[in-house]
């Protein structure tokens, strides 16, 4: 049922296209290397490759330790699929904790890429620019569906059994190919708790949220747990929550100096890892993704 519901709301901004092939019969899931979900419209109608980069790429990488409620699942869905314009590109993963079977991932990827010149137009035979145009029209529906299925199917996922979650060397990993990507902006969205539990620091305490002290960013530095986002714009969902199945942390208080310490912790590691902290949303992002 909850799957139901939340996949009707994504189908809601979706263009509808008749007896167009929506994705791949491959399943989203467990790639070592990111599935295109997007067909290239300017291989398909035999015009070349577009002259520029894309204008933006957006990275969201979430966090398979974070259980969110339908709001959050949705809601984080919506900022994605709101970012996906012309000539912008889209990175999925996944990330928990190293242990076997989880491990940080790059799932799915696509390019919604930009339209003809007006001087393309004006040379090309109209039967390849009306082919090209309506495989365009596909690429907004693939990349559409294609973002909002694999980010519900690793959130529909998502557990708290996994004790561990190395949330900094994650999303360390991640960075290159954040930095690697040819996009003239780059944008990260995290969703997680961001709730460190490893050998570097935990942000728990017993039925809740710990004190993140000014020796976590110091412990960060002595295990090179910095990344190179290479001017990353950051957006995160879902910072502080807690799953409903956690009786106890659900329901406990937190204190707004210990949540001002976990945000201010992550701006500056952040910062240190050559990004930029837009909106730090806990638990919701009450912004779109720009």
């Amino acid at each position: 049922m909850e799957r139901k519901m939340v996949r009707h709301r994504i189908a809601k901004v979706i263009v509808i296209i008749s007896a167009v092939a929506v994705l791949s019969s491959t399943p989203i899931g467990g790639h070592a290397q990111a599935k295109n979900l997007v067909r290239d419209c300017y291989v398909h109608s035999d015009i070349g490759q577009p002259s520029s980069a894309p204008e933006a790429e957006l990275f969201v990488f979430i966090d398979e330790t974070t259980v969110l409620d339908n709001s959050l699942k949705q809601q984080a869905i919506d900022r994605a699929t709101e970012f996906l314009k012309e000539n912008r590109r889209f990175t999925v993963g996944r990330f928990s904790a190293f242990v076997q079977g989880h491990y940080a991932d790059l799932v799915s990827d696509g390019y919604m890429q930009p339209d003809l010149t007006s001087g393309q137009r004006n040379g090309l035979p109209r039967p390849k620019v009306k082919d090209f145009d309506t495989c365009r029209l596909a690429q907004t529906m693939e990349a559409r569906q294609g973002i909002g299925y694999t980010m519900l199917d690793i959130m529909n996922g998502a557990t708290n059994d996994i004790v561990r979650s190395d949330i900094m060397t994650s999303l360390k990993t991640f960075s290159a190919s954040v930095a690697a990507s040819s996009a003239t902006r780059k944008v990260v969205f995290v969703v997680s708790d961001m709730l460190e539990n490893s050998s570097i620091a935990s942000f728990y305490e017993k039925n809740g949220l710990g004190r993140v002290g000014d020796d976590v960013l110091r412990n960060a530095e002595k295990a090179d747990a910095f990344g190179d986002f290479a001017g990353a714009d950051v957006y995160v969902l879902g910072a502080a929550t807690f799953a409903l199945t956690d009786k106890a942390a659900a329901k406990s208080y937190h204190e707004p100096q210990r949540l001002e310490r976990l945000e201010k912790f992550w701006r500056d590691w952040f910062a240190r890892s050559k990004a930029h902290v837009v909106f730090f949303g806990e638990p919701t992002l009450t912004i779109n993704i720009r």
